[in-house]
Order: C-alpha cells, then sequence, then structure tokens
C-alpha cells in the first residue's frame, strides 16, 4: 500500500532541520568530505573480534570449514576497506543515504534499524552490500544520478542482496581472490550470479514501493550502469572556454564532431555472471505491471538531493585530480563552473591539472616508475561524447603550447583572487616548472597578444599597400626571415599561423619585469644543475659512486626528534603465495612495537596514527590519517619533481597538531615460499653429502622481505624520503629491531641542507 504523501506540520520541521545543515554546504568555499560525529564499532572493533562473533552464527549452505575461510576473508577484506580513509560516516552524504536507507527498511521489522550506510569515496559507479550489514555506495554513482528515487532503487537492490544472503554465493569467488586492490574491492562484493540479480531486482521493486517512490526511475537506473563510463554530464564543450582578453584560441582547433557514444544496452552476456542489462529491464517491467498506486521521484526536498550531487561531484572531479586524468578532470570542471562559476575549489582543482600538465611535458615523465598509471594520459584514451571535443584539442597543442596555456591559466586563476594564498604557491609554482623547460624560450613569444597581433599585422599590410601604390620597393622576404617568422607563429604571406596561438598568449607575462626576474631565477637554477652533472659525468666510477652514497646517504639525515607514524602496509605470505591475513596483523603489530620501542631508545618521539588505534581514534584524527594517507599514496605514484599542492593548506594545520612536520608510512611484505624440488632433493641424496647441504639452503633461502620507507614533509606535501630495504632473512623481531635502528639513527642526522 502506498505511503501517506501528505506530513503533519512536525513531520515537515523536523524534515527541514534535519536537511539544514546539507543546504548550508557553500560549493564556493567547498572543503573535501570528512567523517563526521562518533568513530562507529564497524570501525574501532577489531577484525580478530568480529570474526569471532560472526563464526558464533551459521550460514546456511556453507560447512562449518568454509564457513570459518570465508567469514575471515570477508571480514578483513571488508576491514581493509574501512581503515583505508576512503570511507566516511556522519558526513552529509552518508546521513541522507541513512536515511532513505532508513525508510526503504521501516515496514520491515526484519530489517528496521540494522543497515548502516556508509560513503565510499571513489569514481566508479557502485554500490554493494556485505555479510555484516553494511551498505556501501560510491560517491561516482550519486554524481552519475538524476534524484533519489535512483538512489533509492538501488539502495533497494542492495538490500535484498543482504536480505536473502545472496553475498554466501561469492564463496569461491572470495577465497580465490585474496589480493585485491581498493578498486577491486568495490567490485568485490558485486558479483552475483543471474539468478540473485533477477531476485535483487524483483524483491526491491517491493521495497521501493513501499517506500512511496516512482515507478519511472526504476529501468532508468540502468542507464546510470550503462554510461557510468561518459563524464556525469554530457554537456556541449563551448569552443571559446579558454579564450580571455589575453588569449585566443582557434575554433578550428577542436574537432567538428565528437565521438558517438557506443554504448549499448543488449550485448551477448553467455559469458558473463550478470544478465545483461536489457533482460534485466524486461524482468523487471513486467514486475513493476505487479503494483498500483505508485509515489514520487522525491520524499525528501529537492534541494537535498541535489547538493548531495553537488558534494558527490566535487568529490570527482578531486579524485580526477588526484589521479592525474587531466582531460576527464578539465571537462568536469568546465561542466560544475556552469553552476558554481566562483568556487575557490574548481579554481585549485583546475590550477593543478595544468601543473601536471606542465610537468607532463617539461620531465621526462615516463622513466621508469612501477607505480606509474600509464593509461592516463590524453594522448592514450579515447574519448566518446563531448569530452572528445576537449580531447582532440589537446592532440592539437604541442609540448611548449601546452607549457604557455599552463602559465597563462594559473596566472589568471591567481589574479582572479591574490587572497588565495595557495593559489599564489600554484602560481610560482607553475613559473618554476616553465623554467625547468629547456625547449620553453620566452624570447619566442610574441610582446602582442592574437587580438594586437592581427592589428599589427594588418596595418603593416595597409602601410605595405600603400607603399606600393606609391610606387616604392616592395619588401622583398628571404628564406632566412620567412623560417624566423613561421617559427614565431607567422605563416608565409605573413598571416598569423592558428596552430600557433599560443605564441600570442602570454603577451603580458613577458612584459612584466617582475615575471622575468622569477622566470631567470628559476632558470639559472636549472643551468647549474645541468653544469653539475656535465661535471659528475667526467669523473671517475669511483667519484661518481662516493657522491651518489653520499646523496643517498643525506637524503635520511633529517635532524628528527620527532616523527607521525601512520597506518603501515603489511602483508605476509606463506605457502604457494598465498596472503595469510592473520599473520600479516601479526606482523604489523610486531612491527609497530619495535619501531615505539626503538624511536624511545634512540629518544625519538613516535606519535602513531594508526588502524590499530582506532579504538581510541576520534573522528578528527581519523579524517587526518585519511588525508594523510591519501597524500603519501599520491607522492609514491608521482615521480620528481612533486608538483601535487592542492592539500597543503589542510597538511600544513597538522603540524602543530602532531608535533611534527614529517610524516612516515612502512611499508613491510614477507614471503616464505620453500620451492623445494624433491627430485632434486633424492638426487642429491645420493651423492652424499650434497644432499644434507640442498634441503638447509633451500629452507633459508625461501624468505624474502622487503621494507620500504616513505617520509612525506607536510609543509612542503611531498616525499623527502623514499628509501627501499631488500633481504632474505626471516621476518624476526630482532631483523626488524636492526633495520629499524638503523633507519631511525640516521634520520637523527644533520643533512647538509640543515
Amino acid at each position: 500500500m502506498k505511503k501517506q504523501s501528505l506530513l503533519s506540520l512536525p513531520a515537515i520541521c523536523f524534515l527541514l532541520l534535519s536537511f539544514n545543515g546539507i543546504a548550508q554546504v557553500n560549493f564556493n568555499d567547498y572543503h573535501p568530505l570528512q567523517s563526521k560525529g562518533n568513530v562507529p564499532e564497524d570501525f574501532s572493533i577489531e577484525t580478530s573480534q568480529k570474526i569471532k562473533q560472526a563464526q558464533e552464527e551459521r550460514r546456511n549452505g556453507l560447512t562449518s570449514k568454509q564457513q570459518k575461510v570465508f567469514v575471515e576473508q570477508v571480514n578483513y577484506t571488508i576491514d581493509d576497506l574501512l581503515k583505508s580513509g576512503l570511507v566516511t560516516y556522519g558526513d552529509e552524504v552518508t546521513t541522507y543515504i541513512q536515511r532513505i536507507g532508513d525508510r526503504l527498511t521501516e515496514s520491515d521489522t526484519g530489517l528496521a534499524g540494522q543497515l548502516r550506510f556508509y560513503t565510499l569515496n571513489t569514481n566508479e559507479a557502485n554500490a554493494f552490500s556485505t555479510d555484516q550489514g553494511m551498505v556501501f555506495v560510491t560517491t561516482g554513482l550519486i554524481a552519475q544520478m538524476t534524484n533519489e528515487a535512483q538512489l533509492a532503487f538501488v539502495l533497494a537492490h542492495e538490500i535484498v542482496h543482504y536480505q536473502e544472503e545472496h553475498v554466501l554465493d561469492l564463496y569461491d569467488y572470495v577465497t580465490d581472490n585474496k589480493s585485491l586492490s581498493y578498486g577491486e574491492k568495490v567490485r568485490f562484493f558485486s558479483k552475483y550470479s543471474r539468478d540473485n540479480e533477477f531476485e535483487a531486482d524483483k524483491m526491491g521493486v517491493k521495497l521501493y514501493h513501499a517506500a512511496g517512490y516512482s515507478s519511472s526511475e526504476i529501468t532508468k537506473t540502468f542507464d546510470i550502469l550503462i554510461y557510468s563510463y561518459l563524464p556525469f554530464e554530457e554537456l556541449l564543450f563551448n569552443k571559446e572556454y579558454f579564450n580571455t582578453p589575453d588569449l585566443f584560441v582557434p575554433e578550428k582547433l577542436f574537432k567538428v564532431r565528437k565521438n558517438e557514444i557506443t554504448a549499448k544496452q543488449r550485448y551477448d552476456d553467455q559469458l558473463h555472471s550478470h544478465p545483461n542489462v536489457a533482460k534485466r529491464i524486461e524482468a523487471l517491467e513486467k514486475e513493476i505491471a505487479n503494483y498500483a498506486d505508485w509515489g514520487t521521484v522525491l520524499n525528501y526536498p529537492e534541494q537535498s538531493f541535489d547538493e548531495v550531487r553537488s558534494i558527490c561531484r566535487f568529490e570527482y572531479i578531486l579524485n580526477e585530480v588526484y589521479e592525474n586524468k587531466t582531460i576527464d578532470a578539465l571537462y568536469s570542471i568546465f561542466v560544475m563552473e556552469q553552476e558554481y562559476p566562483g568556487s575557490r575549489f574548481l579554481k585549485r582543482c583546475k590550477a593543478q591539472i595544468w601543473l601536471e600538465v606542465m610537468k607532463e611535458e617539461t620531465y621526462d615523465y615516463y622513466r621508469f616508475n612501477p607505480f606509474v598509471n600509464f593509461d592516463n594520459p590524453y594522448e592514450r584514451q579515447f574519448y566518446e561524447g563531448e569530452i572528445s571535443v576537449l580531447n582532440s584539442f589537446f592532440k592539437e597543442v604541442p609540448d611548449e603550447g601546452k607549457v604557455a596555456l599552463g602559465l597563462r591559466i594559473i596566472h589568471d586563476l591567481y589574479v582572479s583572487d591574490t587572497t588565495d594564498a595557495l593559489m599564489g604557491r600554484m602560481w610560482q609554482k607553475g613559473i618554476e616548472v616553465a623554467a625547468a623547460n629547456t625547449m620553453f624560450e620566452l624570447e619566442t613569444f610574441s610582446k602582442h597578444n592574437f587580438n594586437q597581433a592581427v592589428a599589427h599585422i594588418e596595418a603593416e599590410r595597409l602601410a605595405q599597400q600603400t607603399s606600393d601604390s606609391l610606387g616604392e620597393q616592395h619588401k622583398r622576404w628571404d628564406k632566412y626571415e620567412t623560417i624566423k617568422n613561421q617559427r614565431a607563429g607567422l605563416t608565409v604571406d605573413a598571416g598569423i599561423d592558428s596552430a600557433k596561438f599560443y605564441l600570442y598568449g602570454i603577451a603580458d607575462l613577458i612584459s612584466d619585469s617582475t615575471f622575468n626576474k622569477q622566470f631567470e631565477a628559476y632558470h639559472q637554477k636549472v643551468k647549474e644543475k645541468e653544469l653539475e652533472e656535465e661535471e659528475f659525468f667526467t669523473m671517475t666510477d669511483e667519484e661518481q659512486m662516493a657522491i651518489e652514497t653520499e646523496k643517498f646517504e643525506d637524503q635520511l639525515h633529517l635532524d628528527l626528534d620527532t616523527i607521525l607514524l601512520v597506518n603501515p602496509f603489511v602483508v605476509e605470505f606463506s605457502g604457494r603465495n598465498e596472503l595469510d591475513f592473520q599473520k600479516s596483523d601479526e606482523l604489523e603489530e610486531r612491527l609497530l612495537t619495535v619501531v615505539q620501542e626503538v624511536g624511545n631508545e634512540l629518544g625519538v618521539v613516535v606519535n602513531r596514527l594508526d588502524r590499530s588505534q582506532l579504538q581510541t581514534m576520534t573522528t578528527q584524527q581519523y579524517n587526518d590519517m585519511a588525508l594523510i594517507m591519501r597524500t603519501i599514496e599520491k607522492g609514491v605514484q608521482t615521480t620528481d619533481p612533486d608538483v601535487f599542492m592542492i592539500d597543503l593548506e589542510r597538511l600544513d594545520s597538522l603540524k602543530l597538531v602532531y608535533g611534527s612536520s614529517k610524516v612516515m608510512l612502512l611499508s613491510l611484505e614477507h614471503n616464505y615460499n620453500d620451492h623445494i624440488n624433491v627430485a632434486s632433493g633424492v638426487v642429491f641424496s645420493i651423492l652424499f653429502p650434497i644432499g644434507m647441504i640442498y634441503f638447509p639452503i633451500a629452507l633459508l633461502t625461501a624468505h624474502t622481505t622487503q621494507m620500504n620507507v616513505y617520509i612525506m614533509d607536510l609543509e612542503k606535501g611531498e616525499l623527502v624520503v623514499e628509501k627501499s630495504y631488500y633481504s632474505k632473512d626471516q621476518v624476526s623481531r630482532k631483523m626488524l629491531a636492526s633495520r629499524c635502528h638503523a633507519l631511525f639513527s640516521q634520520l637523527k642526522e644533520t643533512g647538509n641542507e640543515n
């Protein structure tokens, strides 16, 4: 039966008060999503305790042994996600999701109040429920949605998966896939069978209908899944977007036609676990026909959904910036600027992505780095829809043109709000990056902007025509002057080559004495470094080795007396490269204990901010940990030099809180794999005493241990230490103490720069 749509006055007042916090979000001065309120038990209870409690409840369809494995795997996987810093609780988005979830379950006494809803900050459009009664919704999914009803149906679908214990059917996949990235873990809980999906759709309609929502939005929800690979809006890209009084970008550099969108509802699903979308829609339409008296698209104020979606879209942009997705980020910023043209957050994101563009064109960005994602650069991507128009423009602009564009845009963003100190630092970094580009020469650029250059050339042409009419000698153009003019963006007939529009884009900057002094100062440092490198290559091998060794050691000499230790990443593999969750936990605890003891011994104060302290951690500390973890991860994936500055303001505020500007992340991986060749062992046993030697050697060399040390400077927002240590030793307490003692002893020393 349809729920009453008329609310009493007290109820209306309650709703207005409930959403008041959301309505006050200031998108012109937006701050990234953070958790609020008390830390939920899902975060604070230890994994081992959760497993113990979960084992007490029998699960149909699994043997005792299977249940033991399943419960352990699922709890460790979910807790790893909960403690990653990507999940938020108590924030505006989570509160909104929880309200809709509560509305969907309030008519079912078995479900009411049993589910906890959380926001997962990733651009993947997904939602999933877990065996423990948690439902996760990604910001990427909400960013793609049109209204509240669509979110309600997705939640209803996931609630049914939990209610019907569909997650138990994932047993085989769970046990076969222990080592997953966070992105893979999002998909981990969405690999249901066809029957499970059809059942969740069918029963989800019942919950959705009872909650008073409109039938018109159910099948539209699948459009989100089909087209989620596209930007969250398909908005006509303005080909005059980059034009300003100082910069003119010719329209001909953009594609006339966009690449067509190719996604389809109906495809061959024989080899897929999921049924295709067309089949699910057909089944849903039949189920929808069984109900009457449908409700509305919105059961809460429309403004609340729009603002929650805007939050998710701002987070979407920030994620694209973190992932250095140039085209995606710029197009998303373009879309959101239509609604929030004065947003400082969007301006900073735009400046940051242009810094990355300038860096890519300046430095050897793709030198070997195992952490760099090679799939992001626009040259390697194929885009569909309006975003392909923007991508086509980027393909037409040469390297020096992108650097010039970056300077132009970052400068204009800075000038638009000189009170923004972070933008001022970004502008200085932009000058530094441009000056480091040896191919970027200010002399190449015109002192006239595009319009001034056109007027200047036209005036010269008229003067020449006047001269010709008076019988004066026509000016001759020789080959060498023609070449010079072409390099300066002029055509053979002295017209402007529109493909080199960028040569006229920074005229005001190169005429500015302050800019020139700053540029030259940075450029001089580059020259000095080049001279040092030239001198280095004239040295003997021994001299080079001595210098490299000194640099290696000096990087660790930070004159350190206090450091903040955050979430270590510790994994223990045993047997045939199998991840052992329990041993990983034990190894992590051993590492943390050793670090604390060594710090005490050497007089280094080690403040901790890690997931083992979640039982006593405040929400502010959780937010701080999430920010630091995300920034360090970005630093690890970034090649030198680091130009990522968007978090500097927030990071800088943590120095006083934790008593140090240095943050340490340790990763430790131990693998024990005794691949003893039995046949060889038999042969060696016959050839005594070689056989007596073979087995001990095989066992002793079965250990491999790698420890990585990352230290971030909160003031700079970049990694100042990035070291790896590899050994064939067993990862004993003694071995860890020895390594940490050597490390902290070096960190206490004063370097050449101190």
